[in-house]
């Protein structure tokens, strides 16, 4: 029986290592706590009747999208969690004291035959009332409300997806000072034809779409001119103003190439300015003052240290470098970017998927939560030490701490989306977090609140 203690003696030598980090890892949070306890948020959890459906054959990808959207228009807040593979979507708000199904109410269960990935609750025809947008494998369906508190009724998107792709998220912005809202529906490889660590093969790469709000629900497609013509299979995208003067820039979360930026020229055009890291892969992306410089910083989730580097290498030329590192990016002005987060601690180092930064607090330091897991990929060290999601704080020193433990936000589940919601209508912000072939988790601000 000897023979049995070699393949033991590294397994118990990596479970010694992983406790022992683990225990130093608590001290240093203990500590954290203990000098830092008036800005590190507390929260409950509470149930909620969703669990969503992972198919696990390759027909559909592993995608969710969760929103926040006011049907009634009357300030309201609920959710939208978008449904798996025939599954419809799941529409909640907090109601007598518990999280509440109203999805049959508004009619936004979606077609329950496909997957939807990515949602999307913005005014795109300019009536005053917000559309549901959702993303799915072969169309981008409209949800519109005739009244408030109505029921929505579905039309299609007119537009062309782009050959062997499929739409997974949606972002709008006013990107030319028309008073309307542009799309731009980012897209990934279709299931059947998807690659892992593919980054140079031009056969596997999503192409992004960019469309122009005409007017009256109408738009046009002018990817081609627009310099956002991104050819490369796309989780997230998002609008923000980077430099002051008015006009929202692009921001992409790219899976396998490097976190990219495009400042806006007020024309429909953009132009592509650098941002630090390599080529990796990036799944969701956020935009707050956390350094208190009156302009937006960055953090960018990654695989991290999950996934050994030579696995991920994929087909990447020498002069491509491999970053499997989160990003939290400083805004330095004029489309500088300086990476802190190695220094501050908020480099969290594991498998990252959606990312929320959001002062739960009042402290004037808004906290990054990272959804965090992925079990199904091979060698990946979360499927034998699952991670718990990050909830990282910023103490009095500048550095951060990841407080999920103690702030009652720990998701042992395959997290992918992550909301802060006023829920309770009181001025603080709750968290959502839905997760992959797992259980919506609400978790109920206990700050004291802002305003009854």
């Amino acid at each position: 029986m000897k023979w049995l203690l070699v393949p033991a003696i590294p397994i118990l030598g990596l479970l010694l290592v992983y406790l022992s980090v683990r225990a130093i890892r608590g001290m240093r949070t203990r500590t954290f706590i203990g000098a830092n306890r008036s800005v590190v948020p507390r929260f409950e959890a509470v149930p909620c009747d969703f669990i969503h459906a992972l198919a696990d054959d390759g027909r559909v990808h592993p995608v969710l999208d969760l929103i926040e959207l006011d049907p009634d228009g009357n300030g309201d807040a609920h959710f939208l969690v978008s449904g798996g593979a025939d599954q419809p979507n799941g529409l909640f708000r907090w109601r007598d004291g518990r999280v509440q199904d109203v999805t049959s109410k508004y009619g936004l269960e979606g077609p329950v035959d496909q997957a939807v990935y990515g949602l999307l609750s913005a005014d795109i025809d300019g009536d005053g009332r917000a559309e549901v947008l959702m993303a799915m494998r072969d169309t981008v369906l409209v949800y519109r409300q005739e009244t408030p508190g109505g029921r929505y009724a579905a039309t299609q998107l007119d537009f062309v997806i782009p050959r062997n792709q499929v739409p997974v998220s949606l972002s709008a912005a006013d990107t030319r000072r028309t008073g309307m809202l542009d799309l731009y529906v980012s897209t990934y490889i279709a299931p059947e034809l998807n690659r892992t660590a593919i980054y140079n093969d031009p056969e596997i790469r999503g192409e992004n779409v960019y469309l122009v709000n005409l007017g009256k629900g109408q738009f046009e497609d002018r990817t081609s001119v627009s310099g956002i013509n991104v050819r490369q299979n796309t989780f997230q995208t998002l609008w923000v103003d980077l430099n002051g003067n008015g006009l929202p820039d692009l921001v992409l979360a790219l899976n396998t190439d490097r976190p990219r930026m495009f400042a806006n020229q007020g024309d429909g055009t953009f132009v592509e300015r650098r941002l630090p890291g390599g080529y990796g892969f990036w799944m969701g992306v956020a935009a707050a003052d956390t350094s208190r410089s009156g302009r937006p910083d960055l953090y960018f989730s990654n695989v991290g240290s999950s996934i050994p580097a030579f696995l991920v290498k994929g087909d990447t030329r020498e002069d491509q470098t491999i970053d499997l590192s989160l990003r939290h990016m400083r805004n330095d002005g004029d489309y500088r970017f300086t990476e802190i987060g190695d220094t501050l601690g908020s480099n969290n180092k594991k498998f990252g998927w959606g990312v929320a930064m959001e002062d739960f607090v009042g402290s004037g330091d808004p906290q990054i939560v990272v959804t965090e897991n992925y079990t199904h990929y091979p060698f990946n060290l979360q499927a034998i030490f699952p991670s718990k999601g990050s909830f990282l704080v910023k103490g009095k020193d500048g550095g951060y701490c990841d407080t999920s433990r103690y702030s009652g936000v720990s998701n042992p589940k395959f997290g992918y989306r992550a909301l802060a919601i006023d829920l309770r209508g009181d001025g603080r912000k709750d968290l959502v977090i839905a997760n992959l072939g797992g259980p919506v988790r609400v978790f109920l601000n206990l700050a004291e609140p802002k305003s009854a």
